[in-house]
């Protein structure tokens, strides 16, 4: 039978990938230390990890990597320039961004684990001083307070204030369960939408 290698694919299996491969995994071995590296220079490595021949049954963060790429491909601009021009402006996200300024830092949470059965302070880079490539995944930092204005923007279909950011039906398939019968996180009361949690009848 024709595989999903074989041909065109939908993004959205980009964002469902059996596959699953770690970042640092493809990553490192080619990049190692650098600090910083542009999404068109990863692109190629992401996509030798996340396209498989079988079907999808989990969230592939290499995949929504990928899908960054498409986006400034297809906008002719960085993923995170894109993002703050058609996202965090016009919402009004003044503090959301993939790279914290150093008059920010204060105000950025501390990551604790636990250890010994105590939670301690992570020695994870929360600021970002080394990071090495903007993550379409999961790479930004924001507050309560900008992230209830893209929730509430949501809610109304695309719209906030009056003004449009996202069609209705973009909203719609975004928000819709795509991952009928596959777990997520441990439970079936719960499923994956295109980048959103979904919680089965919330």
């Amino acid at each position: 039978p024709e595989s999903m290698a074989q041909r065109e694919l939908p993004t959205s299996t980009l964002i469902f990938d059996r596959n699953g491969q770690k970042l640092y995994e493809v990553f490192d071995p080619a990049y190692g230390r650098r600090q910083y590296v542009p999404l068109t220079d990863i692109a190629p490595y992401l996509i030798q990890a996340t396209i498989s021949t079988e079907a999808a049954d989990f969230y592939s963060n290499t995949g929504i990597n990928t899908l960054g790429r498409l986006v400034e491909v297809i906008a002719d601009q960085p993923f995170e320039k894109f993002m703050e021009s058609r996202i965090f402006q016009p919402l009004g996200m003044k503090d959301t961004c993939f790279y914290p300024k150093p008059e920010q830092f204060d105000r950025i949470a501390v990551i604790y684990k636990r250890e010994n059965g105590k939670l301690v302070p992570s020695t994870i880079d929360r600021f970002r001083k080394n990071y090495r490539f903007t993550r379409a995944s999961g790479g930004l930092f924001s507050t309560a307070s900008d992230m209830a204005r893209f929730y509430q923007m949501s809610l109304n279909g695309g719209v906030l204030e009056g003004r449009r950011l996202l069609s209705r039906s973009a909203v719609e398939v975004m928000t819709a369960v795509h991952t009928e019968g596959i777990p997520v996180g441990g439970t079936n009361d719960a499923a994956y939408g295109l980048t959103w949690r979904i919680v089965k009848g919330a």
